[in-house]
């Protein structure tokens, strides 16, 4: 399953990272060589055709679009991050979030009208996948505007954006170390590394955590990594490793 991969990604975004890791930025690199765009495409449209008929593909293509018109036009980051820079300074950050924590519904929306003619090209055990990661980036989005988004404000108000980019090199080290040994030398298609539902896969996503965690922890606020502590652990409860325990 992709669930846990696709967790640590939006992790990985949502923390404010400049950079992806070494090991994942080198692996973007070797995508980037190995495969290319036409390909990926052509892939894509035989396996939507395969399972959704000769228009699947054309429906998704469009789907996608909209779907990134939608978040755009709701969320953009540089306005976003300007708003934050203002309203911190006079103390009303609960304002920035509450406004955009009131676009999350249209955006789901949105998601919901995507996900629709994705399933569409998918096999069934990959539908189950896609339902999982859509929980999860919906948990993400509940965790983050619990009562308008006041833990996303106290996150930015007690230094979480500044604790995350002091520890950039410790939470580059969390990754590289956790995920690093499922990255491939040889990477095609057919061979995309994404994490599993396996023990082997929960024992990872708990020790990035743990990690993770630790080298917050090292910040002058302990805010910001009980916060990060919070989401990794709301994550774990809609996951299939809720009811793992770390040996």
């Amino acid at each position: 399953m992709q669930w846990a991969f696709a967790t640590v990604l939006l992790l990985l975004g949502t923390c404010w990272c400049e950079k992806l890791p070494e090991n994942l930025q080198n692996l973007r690199e070797k995508l980037a060589a190995s495969v290319s765009l036409d390909e990926v495409q052509e892939a894509l449209r035989s396996k939507c055709e395969k399972n959704g008929g000769p228009d699947a593909f054309d429906k998704l293509e469009t789907a996608g679009g909209d779907l990134q018109t939608c978040i755009q036009s709701n969320f953009n980051a540089t306005q976003i991050k300007e708003e934050i820079a203002i309203k911190r300074k006079t103390g009303d950050l609960d304002e920035v979030f509450e406004k955009y924590c009131k676009r999350v519904p249209t955006v789901k929306e949105c998601v919901k009208t995507a996900s629709t003619a994705a399933e569409a090209c998918l096999e069934q055990n990959e539908k189950e996948s896609l339902k999982l990661v859509l929980n999860i980036a919906d948990s993400l989005a509940t965790f983050a505007c619990y009562k308008d988004g006041d833990r996303i404000a106290m996150f930015v108000a007690e230094g979480g954006p500044e604790c995350i980019e002091s520890k950039q090199s410790d939470i580059e080290r969390c990754a590289n170390e956790t995920l690093s040994h499922r990255i491939p030398t040889d990477i095609s298609l057919n061979n995309l590394p994404l994490l599993s539902e396996s023990t082997e896969g929960c024992g990872d996503f708990s020790k990035l955590q743990t990690c993770v965690v630790e080298a917050l922890e090292g910040c002058e606020d302990s805010t910001p990594a009980n916060i990060v502590d919070a989401l990794f652990k709301f994550i774990r409860r809609v996951s299939p490793c809720k009811d793992y325990k770390p040996k």
